[in-house]
């Protein structure tokens, strides 16, 4: 034994038993444990300043390496999900309501509800939400949470779904890499990470071709274009890679094309930077 009730032990009767070994409690003063603490520490500090997510908080629930090592890239979704939302639509939440569906729904998913919490609104708020008080905050908001789970449907193993303000984006994990997969009733492929031109308009020729145009003519790259309709002529989705910054005026050109419903731009970036 190492540990006593009273430190120091003093005339404890336990030593006078035979069978009984005391030994001082200093293994952790040892050179070689001393240099695997600092190590550890190091390795902390530089992982969250990095955006990840620290292993051994003394003030939350512990999960173990393989755990963590598969909910790290469903957390970075859920945060995804939850700062595309509050950039397409922003406005006070009410409650935040979270689906998980298949594989991800038989994991501890604290840590997926709390990357949802931050991504909702860590814009709004000086606090620094982590994995810790991310509860707290939502509650001292007066916002209710909803977590559901389900078996899988469709052609998805794991399947987040996020609902706010009557709003719906669903994602999942491919290879290890976020993707959303529903924004409302449209279906999209989008890797969320970059820089987003979001725009819903109706589906008839001309739109497409004058938004292209006016970022043309502002020197504004597109990298890649998704673009979903609920039925031909109907109501339509487009999704805008860009490779540089959209300036405000430009902008305002691109909500001021005819058939034009409404454009937002967005940032999203990796590692609990978004």
């Amino acid at each position: 034994m190492d540990v006593f009730e009273q430190e120091p032990p003093g005339e404890n009767p336990l030593f006078t038993l035979p069978n009984f070994i005391a030994t001082p409690h200093i293994a952790a003063s040892t050179v070689e444990a001393q240099a695997s603490v600092a190590f550890d520490v190091a390795e902390e500090v530089a992982a969250v300043l990095a955006g990840e997510l620290p292993r051994y908080a003394v003030n939350a629930p512990a999960l173990p390496p393989e755990e963590m090592a598969y909910l790290r890239p469903f957390a970075d979704l859920t945060e995804r999900l939850a700062s595309l939302h509050a950039q397409l639509f922003g406005g006070r939440v009410g409650s935040i309501e979270l689906e998980f569906e298949g594989q991800v729904a038989q994991h501890d998913v604290n840590l997926l509800v709390a990357s949802a919490i931050k991504g909702v609104l860590q814009g709004f708020t000086e606090d620094r939400i982590n994995a810790v008080n991310a509860r707290l905050i939502a509650a001292g908001r007066g916002i209710k949470i909803v977590e559901r789970r389900g078996h899988a449907h469709g052609s998805y193993t794991s399947l987040i779904t996020l609902r706010v303000q009557g709003h719906e984006l669903a994602g999942t994990v491919l290879m290890d890499e976020p993707r959303v997969v529903r924004i409302d009733g449209f279906r999209v492929d989008l890797v969320p990470d970059g820089r987003f031109l979001v725009s819903r308009h109706e589906d008839r020729p001309g739109v497409v071709g004058r938004v292209g145009t006016i970022l043309g003519e502002h020197d504004v790259n597109i990298a890649s274009m998704l673009v979903g309709r609920d039925a031909p002529r109907g109501r339509a989705m487009m999704i805008l890679a860009v490779d540089d910054p959209v300036a405000e005026s430009v902008l305002d050109r691109l909500r001021d094309v005819d058939g034009m419903a409404d454009l937002h731009y967005v940032e999203l970036r990796g590692g609990g930077d978004s």
